[in-house]
């Protein structure tokens, strides 16, 4: 009986399970203990929201439903899809064609094994509470979005300042990048990234000063 360790990292994700190793090294114990001798891996770099850009997750899927595999193991939820629609779609896929999948550490109910009436149905469970949580999650966010709009009158990252290049350039003869930097109203970052794609010299030395009387 052939089984799949399937781990998926995101650059978003927390830091602990940014290496797929950390996944697979729990994956590999809970395959040796249970006796699952003949074993691939797949590992995914990618979002789990849906199967898009995920070739490993797209692979282990087509040789499950050619009954190459048996049973996926996975650490969590999460790891295999977030998206419940796709996710409940992928799980019938699965079990039409009598391949089972393992939750190692479900962060609600501990082991889930998909192969028992039990495991199934504690699955479908799973989904609908992570579909009512991303649900609350975004009404909580519109709400938080309604209530900046309401205090602040507007929502998200204000527009870029433009900045007077031409002056700045002028500027420089006479003050610092700092000093030029406020008097235009504008961080010292900012000037200094526009005057570099314009390709003006940002003087390294004080800027002479006329102090005769």
């Amino acid at each position: 009986m052939k089984a799949a360790l399937y781990a998926r990292v995101s650059t978003a994700e927390e830091k602990e399970l940014q290496d797929p190793e950390t996944q697979l090294l729990i994956l590999r114990e809970y395959a040796s203990i249970h006796g699952y001798t003949d074993v691939v891996e797949y590992v995914d770099e990618a979002s789990g929201k849906s199967s898009a850009n995920r070739p490993a997750f797209k692979e282990m899927i087509a040789r499950a439903q050619a009954r190459e595999i048996s049973v996926i193991i996975t650490l969590r939820l999460d790891r295999f899809m977030r998206d419940v629609v796709e996710g409940m779609d992928y799980c019938r896929k699965l079990q039409a064609c009598g391949c089972s999948m393992v939750l190692v550490k479900d962060s609600m109910l501990g082991t889930v094994d998909t192969s028992t009436p039990m495991g199934e149905f504690m699955l479908t469970v799973i989904f609908a509470v992570g579909q009512v949580e991303r649900r609350l999650i975004a009404e909580r966010t519109r709400e938080g979005i309604a209530r900046h709009i309401k205090q602040h009158g507007e929502w998200g990252k204000k527009k870029r300042k433009d900045v007077n290049v031409q002056l700045a350039a002028e500027l420089l003869k006479i003050k610092s990048l700092s000093e030029t930097a406020d008097l235009l109203g504008v961080p010292r970052t900012t000037l200094r990234d526009h005057l570099l794609r314009a390709g003006v010299e940002i003087p390294t030395y004080p800027p002479c000063r006329n102090t005769s009387p």
